[in-house]
């Protein structure tokens, strides 16, 4: 019972906050500002190529601290050598994957 009396007070503030919101001209940015669809790619591509060069040293690194604190335990070995091959694999295509773009791009347009 006691949210009902409540809710006339919710609903008369929400009307005035919208009234008072009305008035305001609110602009937002656009994220991607002026910028051409080749470019807002691009960027994208570059800040997961980042992230990619970022991770897989580390993961490499985590993979070999598995296999030297394994002390005979076969299972930490594997998780070890599962880790350091799969992050390889990782950064390998990472970097494939920038030599094709910068490739196609070279191709396509005659601009490296």
């Amino acid at each position: 019972m006691k949210s009902l009396k409540t809710l006339p007070l919710i609903l008369s503030s929400l009307y005035f906050i919208t009234a008072y919101a009305a008035n305001i001209n609110i602009t937002l940015p656009v994220p991607a500002g002026n910028r051409s669809f080749d470019s807002l790619v691009g960027t994208i591509f570059t800040g997961i190529t980042a992230f990619g060069l970022a991770v897989a040293p580390i993961i490499i690194v985590w993979g070999g601290y598995e296999i030297m604190t394994a002390a005979g335990n076969a299972e930490k070995v594997k998780t070890g050598r599962k880790a350091i091959l799969y992050a390889s694999i990782g950064l390998a295509g990472v970097i494939l994957a920038q030599v094709v773009v910068a490739l196609v791009k070279e191709l396509v347009t005659g601009a490296g």
